[in-house]
């Protein structure tokens, strides 16, 4: 497998044919050794030297262990190896031929149960080759069926973000990594053997992975489990190009999409659960009949999925609820699980394929819908933490999630400025849906918020109602200080219609137009500011106004209406005046026809 260098007479010298022996014990030794070895100093003993080993690639949070399975023949009294091959531990030996009835592993090991030597064919085994051995021994090593030395278990946790390092003396290891928050870590295979060092006269350890690749560094190897998450539009609402953002008022229903990589376990695992969980925040109603599984990604359905509705085992996935935590904001949520067995005959060759899982269901904004923030929805799978021991916890990979906004409403009816500035409670409106030009469609059914369980509802205050329950109604009264607000709405036109004015007040004739404008899908309206890359788009408006946003991400506007200055006459007093003035006209008559008569009857007399 190797070719030594020869030296000037034809004939290797004794030191290289120990150094050529040693590399085919581990198939890994370079062919540069020098055919000049000096005398070995005896009094560095390697057999208690170690080596620093460093796995790279790796998450923080991830714990390794390293299992020496094999030792080289090597000479303790003259430090120096004693012949071409290398031992198993007694342990890992009387497993290893407890398969062979199997035929497993049967040509790794030599029939001399005295001995312990491992074959050629094993020197020679390719990475995936190993990595079949590697998970099976790990396997047999969690479930107590090899039992290796406590002293020869090293244990590491990380010391940094990407890395593990390990302190090994000479030998053939298994290193087991603990998954990641989003990656499945197979086993690795690692070896610390002697390599002369010419310069310092003498052996020293360095260490090899399976594959050959020398330095005191290992690459994890690891399968990255990634979710996506997006919606679409069932029943109203709009959802931004991404799909991972949309707008809607209470009771729009929308379909999500969660599609992950399939995690590829090694064949020997104890532990294969997968799932998928979608825990929403308490504004979204997720509904469980609507829950569809199959292997493929958005497009492409390779594969339809059934539950296992009655736990007969005659489904592929089991499907559970999550319940909701006010304490955390979740609404009820769900988990799709695969376990061991549903993996095995569903999952383990779509993910050795590199196949994806999609899990696709509906959801409605509900009443607990926030103005601001939006409505958070966060899927992702659960892997185990540990692929070789039972009733592990589980890793959470990093969560996909998505944001539906909805927006709020808050007028506040007072007198027409000047004196009277205080404001109205009392007024009667209607909300309508705009429609074509900003016609009134269809009124909006709404109903009273309540501040807290148990308490009474707010009066002035009104959230969007689904369906046409017992609370729903289409009047809504403004009230203390004049406060109507209204939450739950969509982008897009409203029409409120006052249809009782307050006490006093005269009825506003012409209907206020509402305009809420979102083109980002960011939950704050666009506003029309310089230089800002909104700039372009018109502000939401009021009644034709530009309209401000309150901290709570509401419209706000202040609606007014004038009073009823009429001032009506005492009952009488216009008759009375009229019979005065027409009693006056009378008598002043009357005297003028007097002195007329008077005037006429003495110029008579005189003649």
């Amino acid at each position: 497998m190797f070719e030594g260098k020869r030296c000037r007479r034809g004939v290797l010298p004794v030191a290289l044919v120990l150094i050529m022996a040693i590399a085919a014990a581990f198939g890994l030794v370079s062919t540069s050794v020098a055919a000049d070895s000096p005398d070995v100093d005896v009094s560095d003993y390697l057999s208690e030297q170690t080596v620093k080993l460093t796995v790279r690639d790796v998450e923080k949070g991830v714990t390794g262990t390293a299992y020496r399975y094999a030792n080289p023949d090597w000479n303790t009294t003259e430090n120096q190896p004693l012949s071409s091959k290398y031992i198993f531990e007694d342990q890992v030996a009387d497993w290893m031929r407890s398969q062979m009835r199997g035929g497993a592993f049967k040509q790794y090991i030599t029939g001399e149960r005295r001995d312990n030597y491992a074959t050629a064919d094993f020197r020679r085994l390719k990475a995936t080759q190993m990595h079949t051995y590697a998970d099976a021994l790990l396997a047999a090593i969690t479930k107590n069926e090899v039992a290796l030395p406590a002293d020869e278990i090293f244990k590491c946790s990380e010391t940094d973000d990407t890395s593990i390092s390990f302190e090994l003396k000479m030998g053939g290891y298994l290193i087991a990594l603990s998954n990641g928050t989003n990656r499945v870590y197979q086993p690795i295979a690692t070896f610390v053997m002697p390599e002369w060092d010419k310069s310092a006269g003498k052996y020293k350890l360095k260490a090899e992975d399976v594959e050959g690749t020398a330095g005191d560094t290992v690459e994890a190897k690891s399968k990255k489990i990634t979710s996506t998450k997006t919606m679409k539009v069932h029943n109203g609402g709009a959802v931004n190009k991404n799909g991972r953002s949309a707008h809607g008022q209470i009771g729009d229903t929308f379909i999500f999409q969660v599609v992950t990589p399939i995690p590829y376990y090694p064949p020997e695992a104890a532990n294969k659960d997968f799932t998928v969980q979608d825990w929403p925040a308490s504004g979204l109603t997720i509904i469980p009949s609507t829950i569809e599984v199959w292997i493929g990604d958005k497009e492409s359905r390779d594969e339809e999925l059934t539950e296992d509705k009655e736990n007969k085992g005659e489904g592929h996935y089991s499907q559970e609820t999550v319940q909701a935590q006010s304490e955390n904001n979740r609404g009820m949520g769900f988990k799709v699980t695969f376990n061991k067995d549903q993996y095995e005959k569903k999952l383990a060759k779509a993910g050795r394929d590199g196949k994806k899982l999609t899990v696709e269901y509906k959801g409605t904004l509900n009443s607990g819908a926030p103005v601001k923030n939006g409505t958070k929805n966060r899927a992702h799978p659960l892997i185990p933490k540990n692929l070789y021991k039972s009733g592990t916890d589980y890793a959470t990979p990093t969560p996909a999630d998505t944001e539906i906004y909805t927006y709020g409403i808050k007028i506040t009816k007072v007198g027409k400025a000047g004196k009277d500035k205080s404001g109205l409670p009392g007024a009667e409106f209607e909300l309508y849906r705009g429609v074509g030009n900003g016609e009134p469609g269809n009124k909006v059914a709404l109903k009273q918020q309540v501040a807290d369980a148990g308490a009474a509802p707010s009066t002035g205050k009104y959230v969007v109602q689904i369906g046409s329950g017992g609370t729903a109604t289409t009047t809504i009264t403004s009230g203390p200080e004049g406060l109507l607000q209204i939450d739950g709405l969509d982008a897009g036109t409203y029409i409120l219609r006052e249809t009782r004015a307050p006490g006093g007040y005269t009825l506003r004739a012409k209907p206020i137009k509402i305009v809420i404008r979102d083109s980002n899908f960011d939950g704050v309206p666009d506003t029309a500011t310089a230089g800002s890359a909104v700039g372009k788009i018109k502000p939401s408006t009021i009644a034709g106004r530009p309209a401000k946003v309150d901290d709570n991400n509401r419209l706000t506007y202040d609606l007014t209406n004038k009073k009823a200055n009429f001032k009506l006459p005492k009952t009488g007093a216009i008759g009375a005046a009229i019979f005065g003035v027409v009693g006056v006209a009378l008598i002043v008559t009357s005297a003028v026809l007097v002195v007329v008569h008077r005037r006429r009857k003495t110029k008579r007399s005189s003649q």
